[in-house]
């Protein structure tokens, strides 16, 4: 157990700071807990029930834009990077492609691109604008689809997780051999992050879990993959 936090605390701050009410995530008690996997030093919270899902994201909008604040991201220094590492002609898949601003991107080098999303309302968003998205589990694309991507990438996706092995083996399986997997996240090792553990958008059910490097790099052992680069970008 890497740290223990209150349920009355988590809810009460999502409902000061947020307008949310997220007390129907954490009906399994009065406590959360931040484990620590031994593998790879992956912190993730738990129980994994407490991880928000359609309806969690769809409230959380809603507030923001009653405060006038907004959730969706705009065209970030990761996105820039990635775009750079696409040729014409690859074969590019994004999970979490949201309204599609990454890849409207993408179709300007590749038509061969395609996005999942599990927020319908997002994926009409982004069929409006000539992207290919999908409105399914990348599970259940990679078993009609193996071994067909060039480059699979994910932006600010796999701290929403509470199990990641089964969607990276998704991820891992649309890849050809020698293709490559480009994620990013927030980096948990900041001191403000590290140490803010009351953060509500750093906790469940907005976050199930806590990366940094050093877990990227034993991941990449544990899943048979060769890490090729790393970078830290700005907020």
């Amino acid at each position: 157990i890497a740290d223990v936090y209150s349920v009355e605390d988590i809810v009460r701050l999502y409902r000061e700071q947020q307008n949310v009410d997220v007390e129907q995530y954490f009906r399994h008690g009065q406590t959360v807990y931040l484990l620590e996997c031994p593998d790879i030093g992956y912190r993730f919270y738990y129980p994994f029930e407490t991880a928000g899902g359609a309806d969690f994201y769809q409230d959380l909008d809603r507030a923001g834009l009653e405060r006038g604040v907004s959730y969706e991201r705009e065209f970030g220094e990761d996105h820039r990077f990635s775009l750079a590492q696409i040729a014409p002609g690859d074969n590019v898949l994004e999970i979490g492609c949201n309204t599609g601003m990454f890849l409207e991107k993408v179709i300007e080098i590749t038509k061969n691109a395609v996005g999942l999303d599990f927020n319908l309302s997002a994926v009409e968003k982004a069929r409006s604008k000539g992207v290919m998205a999908i409105n399914e589990p990348i599970e259940e694309y990679a078993d009609k689809h193996p071994g067909e991507y060039d480059i699979v990438c994910a932006f600010q996706v796999f701290e929403h997780l509470a199990r990641i092995c089964a969607m990276l083996s998704a991820m891992l399986k649309v890849l050809k051999p020698g293709g490559r997997l480009i994620m990013s996240v927030p980096n948990n090792e900041p001191f403000f992050q590290r140490f803010n553990k009351y953060d509500t958008l750093n906790m469940p059910p907005h976050h199930a879990g806590l990366w940094n490097l050093a877990a990227f790099e034993k991941l990449a052992n544990e899943f048979d993959m060769t890490l090729i680069q790393h970078e830290y970008f700005g907020a």
